[in-house]
């Protein structure tokens, strides 16, 4: 018979790790989450500013915890102290990720590698050490972070969105691998206005105002907005939903608009 595991605490609570959880999307991840009654953990690279989101969140609804995932001695002792201090992982979100823009011929090998190794090995590293502490949840889930550049060609990105494409293969294979016990699910947001991506918008470097207007709803996202999927994918709620991957995007995908079309009225 199977036995659970150990340890000197056990939370009570639900149990939520987001990688790259101090900022951005996995910040409002970790947000709705606590909201919802989850005790979140934000795994990060950067362990002063998951320090300081955790303190923002409350200190009985949220931990930091150091966790670099394109390495695996870092990835098994976050899980081990996860483990070790709560002795539950119940929901993860796999959102930590890199994008290095670069003409595809002028792409370095060690740029490519370094993508792959943490938007994608990250996934891996930190589904493969949570398996056990999540097959022992009875509302266990994983959430990855996808992207709409898995979707179209977007010029300039060839590691970013091959490292996306592979994300939501890999959620496929981890669904049917570990169903019925794990869900598996993949959320792919559209163009979001995080604190980056205000910052690339007000350089000049994108345009954010063109961005929205490829929209159907015609403005960029909010990150709540994500957030408020991830919950709901590892809620209850969404106990017969696995394999799936979510597009979040104001329309984005589906606006086949060019222009002003003769069908549009005027309001």
């Amino acid at each position: 018979m199977k036995q659970k595991s150990e340890g000197p605490a056990r939370s009570t609570t639900q149990v939520a790790v987001v990688t790259g959880g101090a900022q951005g999307l996995g910040r409002a991840s970790a947000e709705a989450l606590a909201a919802r009654g989850y005790h979140v953990v934000l795994c990060d690279v950067n362990p002063d500013v998951a320090a300081k989101a955790a303190q923002e969140i409350g200190s009985t609804r949220a931990t930091a915890v150091r966790c670099d995932v394109g390495d695996t001695s870092s990835v098994d002792a976050a899980i081990a102290q996860v483990a070790r201090d709560l002795g539950r992982i119940d929901a993860l979100v796999n959102n930590a990720g890199i994008m290095e823009p670069s003409r595809s011929e002028e792409l370095s090998d060690e740029s490519w590698e370094r993508v792959l190794r943490i938007n994608i090995g990250g996934i891996m590293r930190m589904s493969r050490a949570s398996h056990r502490l999540l097959s022992e949840s009875d509302n266990a889930s994983i959430t990855n972070i996808s992207s709409i550049t898995a979707h179209r060609g977007f010029p300039g990105r060839l590691a970013y969105v091959a490292s996306k494409s592979a994300t939501e293969g890999m959620t496929r294979v981890l669904a049917t691998e570990w169903g019925p016990k794990i869900r598996v699910n993949a959320v792919a947001p559209g163009f979001i206005l995080t604190e980056r991506s205000r910052a690339i918008y007000e350089s000049g470097i994108a345009d954010g105002e063109a961005r929205a207007g490829m929209t159907v709803m015609g403005r960029l996202g909010e990150p709540r907005e994500i957030g408020d999927v991830v919950a709901f994918l590892a809620s209850p709620e969404a106990s017969y939903l696995t394999g799936q991957v979510i597009v979040v995007d104001g329309g984005f995908l589906a606006n086949g608009r060019t222009g002003r079309d003769i069908t549009e009225r005027p309001a």
